[in-house]
């Protein structure tokens, strides 16, 4: 997911949290919280696609 996101701002971070962030938890959606300073706004549709294909049918809740 970092990968992602790093090739529009290398200094980009994603934190995972919610239940997902625990190893002890089972089950859930995914939630990512996205940081960044220099992504523009036309990247982000890319971005979006990009990490929403990654694990498959898992979902994925994303904040940028």
């Amino acid at each position: 997911m970092k990968e992602s996101v790093s090739v529009f701002d290398k200094q980009a971070k994603v934190v995972l949290f919610s239940s997902r962030a625990r190893d002890t938890a089972l089950g859930g959606d995914i939630d990512l919280l996205f940081i960044f300073d220099s992504i523009k706004q036309q990247d982000l549709g890319q971005i979006r696609w990009q990490i929403r294909e990654k694990p498959g049918e898992q979902k994925i809740d994303m904040s940028l």
